[in-house]
């Protein structure tokens, strides 16, 4: 008697070799799902749209076994029909395990953004001389000239309490320079967040407010790494406050998922850094 006699097999995509070895082995194929069919065997890795939809048509047919292609190989080489239960495909752990998939990769997005910004770094000129000399010098400082553009803020409490945060030890521009504040809100936020692997990481963010030879400056400085280690940094200029805020929450937002605006009904994200109570990072090693 053939190993696969009296069995009826269709396939999830064309599979000449397979074709070949179930009819040799006495097995009958079909393209049609039906009641009659044995075995589905599923020889993708990923499961599309397309074959999500035949195999919840198969679903409905209780004597219908959808399995994986390892089925066919194992009963073809201990030349036995092997127990199915453990080649079984579910579409709901398919699932569970794209979600993981996703996770995880959303895990890598976001260590890749903090080489990005690395990268980002290097390519700007060194902070001693932001945008070069030319543009410090011709540059005109809007805020000087206009009123205050009026800005739409939600009311929440200071992070840290009524203690003033330090400007970064790793800032190191030469001029008078302080943790930007409006409305009694010290843009300045110091995240952590525990990778996949149990690598614990920190994150600071500062807008600060940089005055040398009446010319104002705001810089978004960035100070990252992990824990206990001494990380590394990124700055960038801006001309205006309106920019300087609007980087500080666009990076805020990236990191934790959250709007800086709505601090106070701050929500810990998967994979994303949370916000800590500290002020300065000495507080934090």
């Amino acid at each position: 008697m053939s190993l696969f006699e009296s069995l009826t097999f269709i396939l999830s995509t064309t599979s000449k070799k397979l074709k070949k070895k179930i009819t040799k082995n006495g097995g009958t194929l079909t393209n049609r799902l039906g009641a009659k069919v044995n075995y589905f065997i599923i020889t993708e890795k990923q499961i599309s749209k397309k074959l999500e939809k035949r195999i919840k048509i198969a679903e409905k047919y209780k004597s219908l076994k959808i399995v994986q292609q390892e089925w066919l190989q194992d009963s073809l080489k201990k030349n036995k029909i092997c127990s199915s239960s453990k080649y079984v495909l579910s579409l709901k752990k398919e699932k569970e395990k794209e979600k993981e998939k996703q996770k995880e990769n959303n895990q890598e997005e976001g260590d890749q953004e903090e080489e990005k910004e690395e990268k980002t770094r290097k390519r700007k000129k060194d902070q001693k001389e932001p945008e070069g000399k030319k543009r410090r010098k011709n540059a005109k400082k809007k805020q000087a000239t206009k009123p205050k553009e009026k800005e739409k803020t939600t009311k929440k409490k200071k992070v840290g309490g009524s203690r003033v945060p330090m400007v970064s030890k790793l800032w190191k521009f030469d001029a008078e320079n302080t943790v930007f504040s409006k409305d009694n809100i010290y843009f300045n936020s110091i995240m952590t967040k525990v990778d996949r692997r149990e690598n614990h990481h920190f994150y600071h963010l500062q807008l600060i407010n940089t005055i040398k030879k009446k010319e104002v400056w705001y810089a978004i400085h960035s100070h990252w790494g992990r824990m206990n280690s001494p990380g590394q940094g990124d700055n960038l200029m801006y001309e205006t406050e309106k920019e300087g805020i609007r980087e500080f929450k666009k990076r805020f937002r990236q990191r934790t998922g959250n709007s800086w605006d709505k601090i106070d009904n701050f929500e810990k994200k998967p994979n994303k850094y949370v916000i800590t109570d500290f002020v300065n990072m000495d507080e934090l090693f």
